[in-house]
């Protein structure tokens, strides 16, 4: 059955917004504190991602209907030159045989000079009435199946202008959530706003360092697998260590914290249950992917600054699973088009085993992901207005719930 738009949409934005514990109503009220208009920001953005995510799925399944109707199309014009052949034999059967009835059989065997040629003539009449019936029957067969084809392209005509629909609607959606976060910016000072930038670009610079420290430790150790597998497990504890002060400085660095909420590429579609992949859960992992999670690790990294548009698979922009998806394409390995179809990709990994090139993805159900790259870090996608770039793992309101290793 297919539940209106506007009803999935209302459920969708309910689901995520519980997930960050915060009422409805906080979102259009007055901020008091500095804080509160960072999660403010921070929930109106994600909101917007949640339904960027929703709108990758819808613009998915919109161009699977457009290349089925080109297929069906082509078939149409197939099938019509057919049927179009098969009327012309048809009609030339007919006319052969009512050319041969005009003669009377008796004047036939009359001035025939031979009785094999009557006969002839009487086996061809016989022929003819054969021939004609089995091209009848063809002819109404094929254009049976031509009206089939008609219906089936008119049905898949009518779903691309429901998708299309619907993509406008979740993009209005998208950007009035939009409009509503720069309100409650706007109701800062300009002191206040500076802070909120001021804070979020610290939050970055830390993230790569932290990579970046991470990935010369790992260059520089030669025990193999096993030594980088500890060495990113001792990056982690430390960041999450240091990582209260840097996440609460970061945190405030919500102007984008929004970005956080990005998240919403997700849209997509649904592997929510994969939250269980979340913790430590005792599972053992798969081992790393290697040369190309490292591929796909320099993707992420080559793409640094480019930005957030809903939608996007690059190579100018992106939207998080967009970028994710790119990321691992350039390895050579194919990702689902949204980040909760992403989630059902690969293994299960638990969270304090990640490596780089591991998909880490937030909230629930599942509306962002991001790719790990080392040293407790992320490079992701974050959201509208934002560029790609490195984060904690974990900060503010982006709690990881689960990952998974491709490749």
């Amino acid at each position: 059955m297919n539940v209106p738009f506007r009803v999935r949409l209302g459920a969708g934005v309910a689901a995520v917004a519980l997930s960050l514990s915060l009422t409805a109503e906080a979102a259009w009220a007055q901020p008091s504190t500095l804080e509160e208009a960072r999660q403010q920001v921070e929930k109106l953005r994600m909101e917007s991602s949640a339904l960027d995510q929703e709108y990758a799925g819808v613009q998915e399944r919109l161009v699977q209907a457009q290349q089925s109707l080109a297929t069906q199309q082509e078939d149409l014009g197939e099938q019509r030159a057919k049927v179009n052949e098969l009327r012309a034999q048809t009609t030339q059967v007919a006319l052969l045989r009512y050319q041969q009835r005009s003669v009377d059989p008796t004047l036939s065997l009359v001035f025939s000079s031979e009785k094999d040629s009557y006969l002839g003539h009487a086996s061809t009449m016989e022929q003819l009435s054969r021939n004609q019936n089995a091209a009848l029957q063809r002819f109404q067969a094929a254009q049976a199946d031509l009206a089939d084809l008609e219906r089936s392209a008119q049905a898949e005509t009518e779903k691309i202008a429901a998708s299309e629909r619907e993509m406008g609607e979740l993009r209005e959606a998208s950007e009035e959530k939009l409009v509503e976060a720069e309100r409650v910016l706007d109701r800062l000072t300009e002191e206040e706003r500076q802070r909120l930038a001021a804070e979020e670009a610290q939050r970055e610079r830390e993230a790569q360092e932290r990579a970046e420290a991470a990935q010369q430790q790992v260059e520089s150790t030669s025990g193999g697998s096993q030594d980088n597998g500890r060495s990113e497990r001792s990056s982690r504890s430390g960041s999450s260590r240091t990582g209260g002060g840097s996440e609460s400085s970061n945190s405030g660095g919500s102007s984008n914290s929004g970005d956080s909420g990005d998240s919403g590429d997700s849209g997509d579609s649904g592997d929510s249950g994969d939250s269980g992949d979340s913790g430590d859960s005792g599972e053992v992992a798969p081992p790393p992917s290697g040369s190309r999670a490292q591929a796909a690790v320099a993707f992420a990294k080559s793409q640094l600054g480019k930005p957030y548009r809903y939608g996007a698979t690059g190579p100018g922009s992106y939207d998080c699973s967009g970028f994710t998806g790119a990321a691992w394409k350039a390895a050579g390995v194919s990702l689902p088009r949204t980040s909760r179809a992403q989630a059902g990709a690969g293994q299960s990994v638990s969270l304090s085993n990640l490596q780089p090139g591991d998909l880490v993805f937030y909230y629930s159900p599942i509306s962002h992901v991001a790719i790990y790259v080392g040293g407790g870090q992320v490079i992701h996608a974050p959201s509208s207005g934002k560029s790609v770039s490195y984060a904690p793992v974990s900060y503010g309101g982006m709690k990881p719930v689960s990952a998974r290793r491709v490749g």
